[in-house]
């Protein structure tokens, strides 16, 4: 083992004007701090022998002084550290010179902690993100993609969705859109057939197709028609028809039934010509593809509820009335649909038949009255549909013509009976007329068995009877209730054969086309009633529905001042609610109809 030690050796006495120095042994190998300090000239001359001895290497080495103290300073040497420092000059400090301490604002943390490794993801973003980024280019291109993206979305809603602007409408109640005249046909001097169109039809149709459509048969409605130059509307009420072609040997339309959504946007006008008529003067005297400024709808008339709405609609009529499906089986606990009856004259029929053209025509049988001064009037078209509604048992229309000498008679004015459904309201006006009923034909039986016996009836019995027959119809259902109040159906029916369609053809001057109506009804007299019907006129025949004998529940006039008076008495509109509160006068009021079943169209 090789031991070493350190020697100090102090040189100079203390309170001496000597310098002093410090040197040390390292093994056998002398230091000093030698910076101007005098030392023994033996021990420097023997420092510079040893010094003479450099080692191969190039380091110096220093002796140690013979004489030292410690037994192992001659055995050991050391090498000269070739960095140590000349000695210093004199009067040169060793003391730092004084600064003040300012302590710096910011440092950088340094951490010889090694980075965590990057995930996969970074790593592969990024070797994305730089092979992408190559160009300017690549770096615009996610944007523009965005962007497209966004305006696409925007204009799809923008395009589909509904949104209030008016110009994307069929119809606006607050704003006149713009129409075109696409058809007119003269009836006669006084009366037109125009057909209007909706301006950029097809793109707007594309549009609101989806939504509910114009003639759902819920209302009644008309349409304001604006002059141009003069501050002042008309209204007339739209049918749900268009003209799909002319034949071009006779010039008649070939008229249509709008019949879906598609098919929109088209309706006809009956529009006549008055002297001192501004609107329909100038409304007549169009030409073709003349600008129509149209709003709507107005309502004119909302039928009211029944339970039969929520089950399925009935099928329009087709203008092929074998094509017409039959109407939907509904349950028998429901109440039966109400008859209704109508009073136009002119123009004033125009609301009747949009009902009855309609998608959702009404579900009851409808017996019209039309007043007017000679056949003439009636265009061609509307006389074979209105013939066809007959066929299908949906309606039934008395033309009453003046210039033949007849006029709407009170014979003509059947008395009204109640509703099969007029909401719980009426519930108790129909238990107190069934009650009333039950007890005269109960009382009329119990007398005859008392007079047969020879006995007379005591009040105490008429009592008792009209106690029990209380309590009966209490404890009655509300449908039946309703039901046994209604008058009992007639079953007879009149057979209805060919010579019938021939004779209803040469009536309404459609003796050239009678051959073609017989092909197309294919009525057979007499059907299996067993057999489902295949069609509305198949279906009329086998449950042989006699409506047209029914009393009507509900009545509706529409025409001329003059005409409304006579049948309805004069009406009277509210300003603050615009409806009319006037009694029911005329020809209705003395069979008993009252205001709540009638309804004026004026």
């Amino acid at each position: 083992m090789i031991r070493s030690s350190l020697i100090f050796r102090y040189s100079g006495a203390p309170n001496s004007g000597s310098r002093r120095g410090v040197s040390f042994a390292l093994g056998s190998r002398w230091y000093s701090s030698g910076k101007g300090d005098k030392v023994n000239p033996k021990d420097k001359n023997q420092g510079d022998d040893e010094s003479d001895k450099s080692s191969s290497d190039g380091s110096e080495a220093l002796a140690a002084p013979k004489n030292s103290p410690h037994p192992l300073v001659s055995d050991f040497s050391a090498p000269r550290p070739t960095s140590g420092l000349a000695p210093m000059p004199d009067g040169i400090q060793l003391s730092k010179p004084k600064r003040k301490y300012v302590p710096r604002p910011e440092y950088e943390r340094v951490t010889f902690e090694y980075p965590r490794p990057e995930h996969p993801a970074e790593t592969l973003r990024e070797t994305i993100r730089q092979k992408y980024t190559k160009t300017s280019w690549h770096r615009v291109m996610p944007s523009v993609l965005t962007a497209v993206v966004f305006g696409w979305i925007f204009y799809t809603g923008y395009s589909v969705l509904p949104h209030d602007d008016p110009h994307t409408e069929l119809l606006n109640k607050d704003t006149f859109l713009r129409y075109y005249v696409t058809y007119k046909q003269k009836v006669d001097d006084d009366h037109y057939l125009i057909e209007l169109s909706r301006e950029l039809r097809s793109s707007v149709v594309s549009k609101v197709g989806f939504r509910s459509s114009m003639w759902d048969g819920k209302n009644l409605w008309s349409v304001e028609i604006a002059k141009p130059d003069i501050n002042v509307t008309r209204n007339y009420t739209p049918l749900p028809l268009y003209v799909a072609g002319v034949d071009p040997d006779s010039g008649e339309p070939h008229m249509r039934m709008a019949r879906n959504e598609l098919e929109d946007g088209k309706f006809i006008l009956y529009v006549k010509k008055y002297g001192d008529g501004e609107v329909s003067k100038w409304l007549t005297g169009l030409n073709l593809l003349a600008e129509v400024q149209v709003r709507g709808p107005i309502i004119e008339h909302e039928f009211g509820f029944h339970p039969l709405d929520k089950f399925d609609e009935r099928p329009q009529m087709s203008y092929i009335p074998s094509e017409t499906p039959p109407d939907p089986e509904y349950p028998t606990h429901v109440p039966k649909p109400d008859k209704y009856v109508y009073y136009g004259a002119g123009t004033g029929i125009a609301p009747i038949l949009q009902a009855l053209y309609s998608r959702n025509p009404p579900k009851g049988f409808v017996e019209v009255y039309y007043s007017l001064r000679k056949e003439s009037e009636v265009p061609a078209q509307i006389r074979r549909f209105n013939y066809f509604l007959e066929k299908l048992g949906r309606a039934k229309f008395h033309y009453i013509y003046s210039s033949e000498g007849k006029m709407l008679m009170p014979d003509d004015v059947p008395k009204p009976t109640l509703s099969t459904f007029n909401g719980y309201r009426d519930l108790t006006v129909a238990r107190e007329i069934l009650k009333q009923k039950l007890l005269k034909e109960k009382l009329k039986e119990v007398q005859s068995e008392k007079e047969a016996g020879g006995v007379k009836m005591t009040t105490a019995e008429k009592h008792d009877i009209e106690l029990q027959i209380n309590t009966d119809v209490t404890n009655t259902a509300d449908t039946e209730v309703i039901k046994a109040t209604l008058p009992p159906r007639v079953t007879t029916e009149e057979p209805l054969g060919q010579e019938s369609i021939e004779q209803k053809g040469s009536r309404f001057g459609l003796s050239n086309i009678t051959a073609s109506i017989s092909s197309l009804l294919h009525i057979a007299p007499k059907l299996d009633p067993n057999e489902l019907p295949e069609n509305a006129l198949q279906q009329y025949h086998i449950e042989k529905r006699e409506l047209e004998r029914r009393r009507p529940a509900w009545a509706l006039v529409c025409g001329p001042a003059g005409y409304v008076n006579y049948v309805s008495g004069e009406p009277h509109i509210n300003p603050e609610v615009m409806e009319d509160d006037a009694e029911i006068g005329g020809l209705l009021k003395d069979k008993g109809w009252d205001k709540k079943h009638v309804k004026r169209l004026v």
